[in-house]
């Protein structure tokens, strides 16, 4: 599982989904353990896309929207057999997922793993900004090729993904 402190992001990312009245306990980390007994809002049957869902937060985001209710396409970067674990995970709960590969630095690749998931998911409601890489480097010994590969996947990957799923969000006049 997660640590508290990782657990911390992913509750206060979700909040607004099965908290909603957390409040100013999301703040006290002794608390996090009383969270998973709150009320919370059911996103039961909706879909939604998890980057970087293999481990860490991401992991920890995709199981608590499963415990929700949640379809989840759990994706990675590069070790499939994670994934794939997530994704054994979730069906145990009785959702659908899946597992699915894609380099977000890459817009073509970003685009043929969405064409997947809407023939397999139909489309996608719910959209988690996770995706992060690049690590850190102090600035004077960051290159551009460093840099350029940091913003396409931890920033550009959201816009590209955010402008191909909100029609189908608009659509159905619900999408997160």
């Amino acid at each position: 599982r997660i640590s508290p402190g990782k657990a911390l992001e992913v509750f206060s990312i979700f909040d607004s989904l099965r908290w909603p009245s957390l409040g100013l306990a999301r703040r006290n980390f002794n608390n996090l353990r009383y969270l998973p007994s709150m009320p919370r809002r059911q996103i039961s049957g909706l879909r939604g896309i998890i980057p970087g869902a293999s481990r860490g937060i991401g992991r920890g985001i995709a199981l608590a929207m499963a415990e929700t209710g949640a379809d989840v396409i759990v994706h990675y970067a590069r070790k499939s057999s994670m994934a794939d674990e997530v994704a054994c995970e979730i069906q145990a709960m009785g959702r659908r997922a899946i597992a699915v590969k894609a380099n977000f630095a890459e817009k073509e690749k970003i685009d043929a793993m969405l064409d997947h998931i809407e023939d397999v998911f139909g489309g996608v409601d719910i959209f988690v900004a996770n995706a992060a890489s690049g690590g850190f480097r102090p600035m004077m010994e960051t290159g551009d090729k460093h840099w350029d590969w940091a913003m396409d996947v931890n920033a550009r990957s959201i816009l590209h993904c955010v402008q191909r799923l909100s029609p189908h969000m608009e659509r159905q006049r619900w999408g997160r």
